[in-house]
């Protein structure tokens, strides 16, 4: 028998921006997977929004972002306490351009769903990184319509 639940929740919700992380699990069965994917658009321009919205076009923002990635990543496997190799970890490719991620109020969560880190995680990882710390990079976009709520 397979057990499976689906959640979901509204994190961002102003100026015509919407995004909803969605969360997939199956409880039961021969391995527990957990599957994470997100839905942001803008409503008002009827398209959906992606990292290379999020940060200026001139800016390697998947670069500078796996390097934030590579120790909040080590961290969170140690934090769990599994088994794993750092070169497992350096061999990663973090983010890619279609990265599953949501936005909040203060900063976009990167999320990795089960066994996509570490073979050794069976469920999700969400990492958050704050607007505050990236605000040379972030469009114009984001600065007029996610960081601009009074709209």
């Amino acid at each position: 028998m397979l057990n499976a639940i689906s959640e979901y929740r509204i994190t961002f919700n102003k100026n015509h921006v919407i995004s909803i992380p969605i969360e997939f699990s199956q409880l039961r069965g021969l391995y527990n997977i957990t599957y994470i994917n997100s839905y942001n658009y803008d409503i008002a321009l009827g398209k959906c929004i992606t990292l290379s919205d999020i940060f200026d076009k001139d800016t390697s923002y998947i670069e500078l972002i796996n390097k934030k990635l590579l120790n909040e990543i080590n961290d969170a496997l140690n934090e769990y306490r599994y088994n794993y190799y750092d070169d497992e970890v350096e061999k990663i490719k973090f983010i890619y351009d279609d990265q599953a991620f949501y936005i909040d109020d203060d900063g976009i969560v990167i999320c990795f769903s089960s066994y996509e880190v570490n073979k050794y995680i069976s469920y999700f990882i969400e990492l958050k990184l704050l607007f505050y710390d990236y605000k040379e990079y972030l469009s114009r976009y984001t600065i007029d319509n996610i960081l601009n709520y009074d709209n």
